[in-house]
């Protein structure tokens, strides 16, 4: 897992997980006002234990 620090200028606006499997991104793991998770098309993304998006 790698942490990503949210913030004014964070594209996402809060705190999120990254989850690899082999050096590869897995999925994402967000919370509260985790923002424009629509951008992510590549893994999964679950805020609040919700999945919230459908990977391509």
């Amino acid at each position: 897992m790698d942490y990503h620090p949210g913030g004014d200028n964070a594209i996402h606006q809060s705190d999120y997980w990254k989850v690899y499997r082999n050096g590869e991104v897995q999925g994402r793991i967000g919370y509260g006002s985790f923002t424009n998770y629509d951008l992510i098309t590549d893994s999964p993304v679950y805020v609040d234990r919700v999945l919230m998006n459908t990977p391509k």
